[in-house]
């Protein structure tokens, strides 16, 4: 048997993927993703899942007030996440302090008071101030 050197030239093989720098960054991009991803996503859980009791306060002057404020107390506690409220009038304003139960992420919201306010009776706004 006759061998022969072989003389033919050495074929490398063609690269068909990415090299392996870029696929090192592209896991890092997709971990990085996903990492943020799921941070979000625990947040929004944790933020709607416990619960703070707050409590707000309100101090507002009408030109016309309606003869008592059981209407105002009576709406107030059928809002969402009403714990307990306080109205008190004083000659020249409405008092109101409330404790409503809230999640992290502000919900439900606080009462549109301006729209109950003019829903029952109290008219010329004066001045609203939130304590």
């Amino acid at each position: 048997m006759n061998h022969a050197t072989d003389n033919s030239p050495v074929v490398e093989p063609k690269q068909t993927g990415k090299s392996l720098r870029d696929r090192y960054w592209l896991a890092v991009s997709a971990t990085v993703v996903l990492t943020i991803t799921l941070c979000v996503g625990i947040s929004i859980v944790v933020g709607k899942a416990v619960k703070l009791s707050v409590i707000y306060g309100v101090t507002a002057q009408f030109e016309v007030y309606p003869a008592d404020d059981r209407e105002l107390l009576s709406w107030m506690e059928k809002q969402p996440g009403m714990i307990r409220v306080y109205v008190t009038r004083k000659p020249d304003a409405v008092h109101m302090v409330w404790i409503m139960s809230q999640d992290l992420v502000g919900s439900p919201p606080v009462p549109e008071l301006e729209r109950a306010f003019e829903g029952l009776g109290y008219q010329g706004q004066k001045r609203l101030e939130r304590n």
